[in-house]
């Protein structure tokens, strides 16, 4: 969990790494936040949320 966000960390073979690193990002520059819980064996849900525009 601690290196999810970061780039080129993958645990799929075949995969680059990138794609939650990439989403950070955008949800940053848009002044939003990525919330994840994770239950062994269940699954993980990611949460994203942006502040409401005025």
């Amino acid at each position: 969990m601690h290196r999810l966000f970061d780039p080129f960390s993958t645990s799929k073979h075949g995969g680059s790494g990138l794609g939650l690193f990439v989403t950070y990002g955008i949800v940053q520059s848009h002044s939003g936040k990525i919330d994840v819980e994770t239950h062994a064996g269940k699954g993980t849900v990611f949460t994203i949320t942006f502040p409401a525009s005025h």
